[in-house]
C-alpha cells in the first residue's frame, strides 16, 4: 500500500469514529438485556384560572406564603346548603343548593381542602374528606426529618410518619377531650405555619385565633404525640384571677387566687378554718384560662343577690392581657369557672 492510499484511509476511519461518538446513544440495557425505562419529566398540572384566584384568596385570608402552596385537584359541584357543607356555631345556613368548587391543595406538606361558591368570593377551609380520622378537628405535621403527622378528632388521636398509615396510641383522656372541645367551640378554622409545626385547625367558633394561640395549640399536639403533655404553655407566673365570696346566711368569707401558672390558693378570713393546701389546675382548665387571658382586657365582675338581709356578694377580678372587651356570656362562663374551681378543692 502506498502512502498516497494510506493517509486518506486513516482519515476516513477517524471521521467514522468521530461520527459514531456524536450519534445518539443507544438505550442502556439491564442485566436481563431489556432496555431500561427512560425517565420522563413529571407533568405539571394546570391550575384553572378561576381556581387559582380562589387559592390566592385563601392564602391571603390565612397569611400563607403562596409559594408554599401546590395545587392537587379541583372539581365543580353543588353544595347542599349555603354554608357549603361546613358547620359553624352561630351561623344559619340557607337550605338551598349552592354551586361551587371543592379544591385540594398542599400547604407546606399538609393536604388541605377548600370549599367555595361558584364565583370564588367565599372560600372556606373544610375538614379533609379523605382523612383517616373522622370527624377531623386538627391536622398537624412537625416539619422535621423524618416528618411526623397527627390527626385528631373529638375522641381520638392518630399519628405516624408523613404519607404513611397512622396508628392510634390510645383514646384521648377526659381533660384532653375537654381542651379540644374548648378550642373547637372558641376559634374559627385556620391554617398556620407555627414554630411548633404546620397546623390545620377545623374550629367551629367565631373568634380569630391569635398567632400565639395557634402556636400553643400546635405545641400541645406535639407534646401529646411525644407523650409529654404538660402545662408548659402557661403564661409567666402572676395573678390571673382573684375571687372572693362574702355574706349570706352562712356568713361566707372566702378568698381564692389563681396564678397564670395554674397554682390555686384558697383562704378564709375565719380563724377556725384550716388553710387549704395549694393545688394546680388541670391542663384543660389552664388552657382555657390562658385563652381568656390572651383575649380579654382586665375585668371586674360583681354579683350581689337581692336579699335585703344576709345578702351575699361575689367579686372576681380578672387580670386579662388581651385587647377585647369581655362580653357578658364570657363573664358568666368565667364566674362559673372560678366557682367550679373553688368547689372542687374547698
Amino acid at each position: 500500500m502506498t502512502g498516497k492510499t494510506f493517509l486518506p484511509l486513516v482519515t476516513a476511519l477517524m471521521i467514522l469514529l468521530l461520527s459514531a461518538c456524536s450519534s445518539p446513544s443507544l438505550p442502556q440495557l439491564t442485566p436481563t438485556g431489556i432496555p431500561a425505562p427512560q425517565e420522563s419529566p413529571t407533568p405539571t398540572i394546570a391550575v384553572p384560572e378561576n381556581v387559582a384566584s380562589m387559592i390566592a384568596l385563601f392564602a391571603q385570608q390565612n397569611n400563607i406564603d403562596p409559594t408554599t402552596i401546590s395545587y392537587i385537584s379541583s372539581e365543580q359541584l353543588d353544595w347542599p346548603d349555603g354554608c357549603m357543607g361546613i358547620t359553624r356555631i352561630g351561623y344559619l345556613c340557607a337550605m338551598v343548593i349552592t354551586p361551587g368548587y371543592r379544591i385540594i391543595i398542599d400547604v407546606n406538606g399538609l393536604t388541605v381542602e377548600l370549599h367555595t361558591n361558584i364565583d370564588g368570593s367565599v372560600v372556606l377551609l373544610a375538614p379533609l374528606s379523605t382523612a383517616a380520622v373522622q370527624p377531623l378537628w386538627m391536622d398537624w405535621i412537625d416539619g422535621h426529618t423524618p416528618c411526623l403527622e397527627a390527626q385528631l378528632s373529638d375522641q381520638d388521636v392518630y399519628s405516624g410518619s408523613c404519607n404513611q398509615p397512622m396508628t392510634s396510641p390510645g383514646a384521648l383522656t377526659t381533660d384532653e377531650k375537654a381542651q379540644i372541645l374548648t378550642w373547637n367551640r372558641t376559634y374559627a378554622a385556620f391554617v398556620a405555619q407555627t414554630s411548633a409545626g404546620m397546623l390545620a385547625f377545623y374550629g367551629q367558633g367565631s373568634e380569630v385565633a391569635p398567632s400565639d394561640v395557634q402556636t400553643t395549640i400546635a405545641q400541645w399536639i406535639d407534646n401529646l404525640i411525644q407523650g409529654t403533655t404538660t402545662q408548659s404553655t402557661a403564661l409567666p407566673t402572676e395573678l390571673a384571677v382573684a375571687w372572693s365570696r362574702s355574706g349570706g346566711i352562712a356568713g361566707f368569707c372566702d378568698r381564692m387566687t389563681i396564678q397564670t401558672s395554674g397554682t390555686v390558693e384558697v383562704l378564709s378570713c375565719k380563724s377556725n378554718i384550716t388553710p387549704q393546701p395549694s393545688v394546680t389546675l388541670n391542663s384543660a382548665r389552664l388552657s382555657q384560662l390562658n385563652i381568656w387571658l390572651k383575649t380579654y382586657l382586665p375585668t371586674e365582675i360583681v354579683i350581689k343577690d337581692n336579699a335585703t338581709a344576709d345578702s351575699m356578694t361575689v367579686i372576681l377580678d380578672f387580670s386579662g392581657k388581651g385587647s377585647q372587651v369581655m362580653p357578658e356570656d364570657i363573664k358568666v362562663e368565667l364566674m362559673d369557672f372560678a366557682s367550679s374551681v373553688f368547689n372542687s378543692i374547698h
